[in-house]
């Protein structure tokens, strides 16, 4: 997961960069076109008059820098704060597979019967899976005990559909 997290981060991050510096070579010839577009887009956005577009215009491409970074924003729709070094992705991603592996592993470190620790490893997993959905509420500002069970529902089902499917695909012999 790691590794598929870095790997699309610094695509991402590439793909991001091609497009600016595909943007700033435009720039840098200061075609009228360039002005054009960034006369149409704030045209869209007020109805500013030809005196305001005009200056708006002329303040925007008087600064490479501010001119480059309208158009990421306004034309790619491009913001460079949303992208997060690749390896730092990866780091995260790794230590949070890593704790969300060892979840459902723990009770049966800590208890030697199997039958026992099958239960406790169902009860933690459901109980984690709880705290995160309450944990997201956070965020999203839902209510606490739909958005906890939620998400046990989604990890019931993101467990059941591959056992299905694994029992499925099991019952059907292949002969080569």
């Amino acid at each position: 997961m790691a590794i598929g997290d870095y790997i699309s981060s610094k695509s991402e991050l590439e793909y991001f960069e091609s497009e600016i510096n595909h943007e700033n070579r435009e720039i840098e010839g200061n075609s009228p076109v360039e002005h054009e577009e960034v006369r149409q887009i704030y045209m869209k956005k007020a109805p500013f008059t030809e005196d305001e577009l005009s200056l708006i215009v002329s303040r925007i491409t008087s600064d490479k820098k501010t001119w480059l970074d309208t158009m990421a924003k306004e034309e790619l729709g491009i913001v460079r704060e949303r992208f997060v070094h690749p390896l730092k992705v990866a780091l995260i991603m790794m230590v949070a597979e890593t704790a969300r592996g060892l979840v459902p592993l723990t009770p049966y470190l800590v208890t030697p019967n199997i039958q026992t620790s099958f239960i406790a490893a169902i009860i933690v997993t459901f109980a984690a899976l709880f705290a995160i959905g309450v944990w997201k509420t956070a965020f999203t500002r839902k209510n606490k005990l739909v958005s906890g069970i939620e998400m046990v529902v989604a990890g019931i089902v993101a467990t059941v559909i591959p056992y299905v499917i694994g029992n499925l695909l099991s019952s059907i012999t292949v002969t080569f």
